[in-house]
């Protein structure tokens, strides 16, 4: 499925026929779009689909999806809460970059990449059910709302990782070999 670009007119959307793939840009700049319930078996949201979807507020992601594409929801600035499925590991980059809206996510990703909460000023619970082991570049930059993580697992955390968000408590645990 398509829309134009800059579509003023488009309120919200429920796809329930089968799918393989939503295609890079197919719902990019949607302005008005307030909420997407995908109900059928997408297994790929690629790169851009969500981009620009200012007044998207939610969306309900299949447990189908085993993967979601770099700056997906990109300005997406009135989205909330977003749950993603546990078939989905890593967060691409840019993925909620600029979602400022964006209070809560919940999942079972262990790879974070570069920027993928860059601008998530509201961001306050991470609610993930596996070990965040690598935390890519500028990740949370911006998220003065974020309080803590649990950073227990990380094997890996690149440059800048934390810049400009308010983490309290940063604490590197010993490790154990047992």
């Amino acid at each position: 499925m398509a829309a134009e670009n800059n579509n003023t007119k488009l309120l919200d959307i429920l796809m329930t026929n089968n799918r393989i793939q939503i295609l890079s840009y197919a719902l990019c700049n949607c302005r008005k779009l307030k909420e997407i319930n995908i109900v059928c078996s997408v297994l790929e949201i690629s790169a851009f689909a969500f981009e620009n979807c200012t007044s998207l507020e939610q969306i309900t992601l299949p447990s189908s999806v085993k993967k979601i594409g770099k700056f997906c929801f990109n300005n997406c600035k009135s989205l909330k809460k977003v749950t993603i499925p546990s078939s989905v590991t890593t967060l691409e980059i840019y993925l909620f970059k600029n979602c400022g809206s964006l209070e809560t996510i919940d999942g079972s990703f262990s790879i974070l990449e570069n920027c993928c909460f860059y601008g998530c000023k509201s961001l306050s619970k991470i609610n993930n059910k596996s070990a965040i082991t690598e935390i890519g570049e500028r990740v949370f930059d911006g998220c003065s709302s974020l309080k803590s993580i649990d950073f227990s697992s990380v094997k890996k955390m690149n440059a800048n990782a934390l810049s400009n968000c308010s983490i309290e408590l940063f604490a590197i645990l010993p490790f154990s070999t047992t």
